[in-house]
């Protein structure tokens, strides 16, 4: 048997380019606001279109956190070692808020268009909060000033969440009903919104004693705010009885998981940075 040993050569330099290609933050970036603008018009084209609707949310919102955590893995062996493991959980996080995207348009087709809060989108959707929540806890600490001992930090951090999610309940929650039938409706509601403010919380704590770099510590403020924002508000929306399918609120989850992403593109050249 003939074997053409010529393409070993070949695949190897090609192999070469593929290590030694590097992912700058300006190119994703760009990418990521043209794929912002053809959602934007997708949403708007398809507007009358209940099942196109689904589809095009659904998928920009899978297409989104999966290229995210893409960006997290290809970035892993540039990001220093203290939070390599951090920014692996978190890239974790994205691809379980990726199966919950493809659970709820699973339920949207099967069970009907409004399936944001459904509870089996929200047991998936909250798995990938407590991973992120985990992943922020992991970011290393350090800097000019002294760090708290590691129990004293996640103590803080425990009764600030705490109470941010209390407090959150009681501003968002309308005194409607105390059946518990309503109760249990409200907290899947609610739950996203208030994840996402004890996330902001914890996120704030650890960048008081942490080391992250500027640019990714924008990022994923960004990132979180941008969710934070659309959970915010498809909440308050369902709660009135008026959210529907496919709506510009998306854009703030597809927005959000790009720019975490983004957060975690290195440069090849600066293994300083996360």
């Amino acid at each position: 048997m003939i074997t053409n040993n010529g393409n070993i050569p070949r695949v190897r330099s090609i192999i070469s380019q593929l290590k030694n290609w590097q992912l700058k933050r300006k190119g994703v970036l760009i990418e990521s606001l043209l794929f912002m603008g053809l959602y934007a018009v997708l949403l708007i084209s398809f507007s009358q279109d209940a099942i196109a609707i689904i589809w095009i949310e659904s998928l920009a919102v899978m297409i989104s956190t999966f290229a995210a955590a893409v960006l997290i893995f290809y970035s892993l062996p540039n990001i220093i070692n203290v939070a390599r493991h951090a920014w692996f959980m978190l890239a974790v996080a994205l691809l379980i808020w990726t199966f919950a995207a493809l659970t709820k348009l699973f339920l949207n087709l099967i069970l009907g268009p409004s399936q944001l809060f459904n509870p089996y989108f929200v047991s998936i959707n909250l798995v990938g909060y407590l991973i992120t929540a985990y992943a922020l806890l992991r970011l290393p600490t350090g800097g000019r000033h002294a760090a708290p001992t590691r129990f004293r930090f996640i103590l803080d951090v425990l009764i600030s969440s705490i109470a941010v999610a209390a407090l959150a309940w009681l501003i968002l929650a309308p005194p409607i009903s105390n059946t518990i039938a309503i109760q249990l409706a409200l907290i899947l509601v609610l739950s996203a919104p208030i994840a996402d403010l004890i996330l902001l919380i914890i996120y704030i704590n650890v960048l008081l004693t942490n080391i992250i770099p500027r640019v990714s510590a924008n990022y994923l403020f960004a990132g979180f705010v941008a969710i934070s924002l659309s959970d915010y508000i498809s909440s308050s929306l369902e709660i009135l009885g008026i959210l529907g399918p496919g709506s510009f609120i998306s854009l703030g989850w597809v927005i959000g998981a790009l720019l975490i992403g983004i957060g975690g593109v290195n440069d090849k050249s600066n293994l300083n940075k996360l």
